[in-house]
């Protein structure tokens, strides 16, 4: 019986020889490496995706942040708060931009805060809001987005150009950014706000045409 078993063992070995013999040796793919195509562009995807590791992924603009100094010396020298509008096509990265402050001026900046949404706060009330927030060491960056109306009132928007023009007059640690798309919407405030205050509640410019969405895809 044990040099039956030992046949049949030497039978089906010969058998794997044989079918071995054609075996193909195959050369090992190379993995794919892996590759991020894109990112989101806007702040809110971001931090939703990275949470608070998503100012990691700012890149600093040299330009943009030159003319957001410039704004805020000319704060410290009036010594009173001032207002500027960011004008650039969506999803450029204003907000995003505004929001970066903290990580690329954070000597000077202290916090930046997005104003509440329309539904949560109403125009009327935005002054007493702005008027509320803690005095700090360093700049206080207030991000209007979201604030932007094709249509309002005249007289609604003069009465609250009026009183933020106040508040901005006492506070001098307040910076308040207004991203826009629309350039006639933010020209049409700045008429109001001139109307009712002038031009001090303006730095060197009232209106800035952000570059840092102006790079090309793949630049």
């Amino acid at each position: 019986m044990w040099s039956t078993r030992v046949s049949v063992l030497t039978c089906i070995a010969r058998k794997l020889n044989y079918l071995a013999s054609f075996a193909v040796e195959l050369p090992l793919m190379p993995s794919a490496p892996t590759k991020i195509t894109s990112l989101p562009t806007r702040y809110e995807p971001l931090v939703h995706a990275f949470g608070e590791r998503a100012r990691n992924t700012f890149v600093p603009p040299v330009e943009d942040l030159n003319v957001v100094k410039r704004f805020m010396a000319a704060a410290e020298s009036a010594g009173q708060g001032k207002l500027m509008f960011l004008e650039a096509p969506s999803g450029a990265g204003k907000s995003t931009f505004v929001h970066g402050l903290e990580v690329f001026l954070a000597d000077r900046v202290a916090s930046v805060t997005r104003l509440p949404q329309p539904h949560e706060l109403v125009v009327a009330n935005i002054p007493g809001y702005v008027a509320q927030l803690p005095r700090l060491d360093r700049f206080t960056v207030l991000n209007f987005d979201g604030r932007e109306a094709s249509y309002f009132a005249e007289s609604e928007y003069q009465t609250f150009l009026g009183a933020l023009n106040g508040v901005l007059r006492s506070r001098p640690d307040l910076l308040l950014l207004w991203p826009v798309t629309d350039l006639q919407f933010a020209q049409k405030l700045v008429a109001l706000l001139e109307r009712v205050g002038g031009r001090s509640a303006f730095g060197g410019q009232s209106i800035y045409n952000l570059r840092v969405g102006s790079v090309p895809t793949g630049a």
